[in-house]
């Protein structure tokens, strides 16, 4: 998910930014399946420029693909294809959104979704039920982990190869009602539960709580549209205990709500009227966003942890707090996207995420990476890794870049992410390609003696190691992987056996990003 704004109406200056796009899928089917930026589309939006303008070519290619084209072809598809191609050729962060994307889109930016509350995985073609969220009808009915759901309506689910999207779209019905085939742990027998659906929260802020006597550690996953309720209730409740310092986390934050992001900056920042982040592109005014100086809790010291998947939203929240010299950024720099994205709705099942201008920091700083070659945009992510960035600080990397001053004189890169103030090398082991593979089918292969709780850490990472199923580890990462594994279980273990918060705090006490956090922290108050 990318930071964005979503319209419900669009002033008609800014529909020309998605005229060209709204043209071809006018083209392509012959009728509107246009964004529906308003209750009608302005008769400007579809008046021919030129009588032998580009997008006279643009008809007519289309128009003999649907009349002479060999193969039997919808219109749909047709439509389809010509917006792709467009919104692929435009910037990296502009995409077409359609059927699961579109849904799951949906479902991150308002932070609910229509379901049961059951998360799951599939095991050998089997659907088991993993987590059960409370106060949801599943958690009611007494589904725990470890039970296994055979069947979703008339769809045998488990034991029948189901492709992992078909089985996802069984939960996701326009029913609204589930009834499900289910064996519960330890039983032979299955029963039916037919459960009502409703609106399952997914948080933003999932993990809140004091790491010492009055220092508070927020974890923020997504700015979806209730963070900043869900960050102020976090505070508001380790206030009461005592908070004084905080620590907040925005790595692996893909982005999100603009106006949620500024809102939780606000209430660090005690001066009125201070400029926090402005916005601004070629059919977009300057739009600036300003401090109000009503700050409910006073924080004395604050972090923010970052890295290399902090992304857009979570970006401006460093980086604003950064360039105010409000907070001490700790960990590594980050993914580099100041693209601002609108969401423009086509029909129930699709949009388009368009990129309309850049956001800019308060000392005017912008921290977009450039994109002119499109293979190396994408591919210096994963350069970070090979030329060594993530393991070693190296001061002497950032010599090509250009700065910006700020009024107390302190430099800041432009155009390459936020970079931190203290920084943290990453765990080879964790980012090496090996890795992600390894861990899920871990996840896979251990599962179920995680969740009866009864595990032989020791015999089960050697039979996972020696399975001819199991990714093959290189020798000289045996050791660490090992290491990394036995970390793996006991925090499964606990996540299963007690809860996500206590699993989130065993997890967090070797953190090396956390644990340099405290370290700060410990030696201010001294």
């Amino acid at each position: 998910m990318n930071f964005h704004t979503t319209f419900a109406a669009v002033e008609s200056g800014k529909n020309e930014v998605v005229r060209p796009l709204l043209w071809a899928s006018l083209l392509a089917v012959g009728m509107f399946v246009g964004a529906q930026l308003d209750d009608e589309l302005p008769e400007q939006l579809i008046s021919r420029e030129s009588k032998d303008s580009g997008l006279d070519r643009l008809e007519d290619a289309i128009g003999f693909v649907k009349n002479r084209y060999g193969e039997p072809l919808s219109e749909k598809q047709v439509a389809d294809a010509g917006i792709k191609s467009i919104i692929e050729h435009l910037d990296p962060h502009s995409y077409y959104l359609e059927g699961n994307q579109y849904d799951l889109f949906n479902d991150r930016i308002n932070g609910d979704y229509a379901g049961v509350g059951i998360e799951y995985r599939v095991v050998d073609d089997t659907v088991i039920v993993s987590w059960v969220v409370k106060n949801t009808p599943a958690f009611s009915s007494g589904i725990a982990p470890g039970d296994l759901i055979w069947s979703i309506d008339s769809l045998q689910v488990s034991g029948n190869s189901l492709p992992l999207e078909q089985i996802y779209n069984a939960w996701k019905s326009d029913r609204e009602e589930i009834l499900m085939g289910v064996q519960k742990v330890g039983e032979r027998k299955l029963v039916e539960k037919r459960l009502a659906k409703k609106q399952i929260p997914l948080p933003s802020v999932p993990y809140a709580y004091l790491i010492e006597d009055s220092i508070g550690y927020i974890q923020i996953t997504r700015f979806s549209s209730g963070t900043y309720r869900e960050f102020m209730e976090k505070v508001e409740v380790l206030a009461a205990e005592g908070l004084q310092q905080l620590i907040v986390d925005v790595r692996d934050n893909p982005g999100g709500s603009l106006d949620q992001t500024v809102k939780i900056i606000d209430q660090f920042v005690e001066a009125k009227d201070q400029l926090l982040v402005y916005l601004e592109g070629t059919h977009m005014p300057r739009v600036e966003y300003h401090s109000t100086s009503n700050v409910f809790f006073r924080i004395a010291e604050l972090i923010i942890l970052i890295n290399e998947n902090s992304i857009s939203a979570s970006e401006i929240l460093a980086g604003s707090l950064q360039d105010l010299e409000r907070a001490t950024l700790v960990g590594r720099r980050t993914y580099g996207k100041a693209l601002v994205q609108e969401t423009y709705k086509l029909d129930n099942s699709s949009a388009i995420n368009l990129s309309v201008g850049r956001y800019y920091l308060p000392s005017g700083r912008h921290i977009q990476r450039s994109y002119a070659d499109r293979t190396n945009y994408d591919n210096e992510p994963g350069l970070r890794k090979t030329s060594g960035e993530l393991y070693v600080d190296r001061d002497w990397d950032r010599d090509s870049l250009t700065y910006v001053t700020t009024s107390t004189g302190r430099q800041l890169p432009v155009g390459s992410g936020v970079f931190p103030d203290v920084f943290v090398a990453a765990d080879s082991i964790e980012t090496s390609a090996i890795w992600p593979g390894l861990l899920n089918s871990f996840k896979d292969y251990s599962f179920r003696q995680l969740v009866s709780g009864e595990v032989d850490e020791g015999l089960l990472i050697d039979a996972f190691l020696q399975d001819e199923s199991s990714p093959a580890v290189p020798f000289e990462q045996v050791k660490g992987i090992r290491e990394q594994l036995h970390q793996e279980i006991r925090r499964l273990s606990i996540k299963y056996q007690e809860g996500e918060l206590p699993a989130a705090q065993f997890e967090h006490a070797d953190d090396p990003v956390i644990q340099a956090a405290l370290q700060i922290l410990q030696k201010k108050e001294t």
